[in-house]
């Protein structure tokens, strides 16, 4: 899935001129936390460890976010987390995660050696 102002090299898999979106958008997209379903379509933002978790809560639950796009709000320390479950362990994510020039930090994996 493209955004406003972005355009894919055909093959490569990469964006190319994407949309960064500014703090405002972000605040106006549909937050994680406030949901318990994917909507096919929607953009959600994920601003916080917490929302990450629901995101892998979700997946894994067997919904793979398909037709969905997952834009980050802000950078996200998991050093909270001693051992994060990967998203996709039973049901494989097939949304778009934007991670919208931020980072996510001090991700640990320990039991899911199939995902290393």
């Amino acid at each position: 899935m493209l955004y406003a102002g972005a355009s894919s090299t055909a093959g490569s898999g990469f964006m190319v001129n994407a949309t960064t979106y500014t703090t405002a958008q972000v605040a106006a997209m549909t937050s994680l936390s406030s949901i318990s379903s994917f909507t096919s379509g929607a953009t959600y933002s994920i601003s916080t460890t917490q929302e990450l978790v629901k995101l892998a809560s979700i997946v894994n639950a067997g919904s793979s976010g398909e037709g969905c796009t997952f834009v980050l709000g802000a950078d996200l320390d998991l050093s909270s987390i001693s051992d994060w479950t990967p998203i996709g362990t039973s049901t494989y994510f097939k949304g778009t995660f934007d991670g919208n020039g931020h980072t996510i930090s001090n991700l640990t994996i320990t039991s899911h050696n199939d995902y290393l």
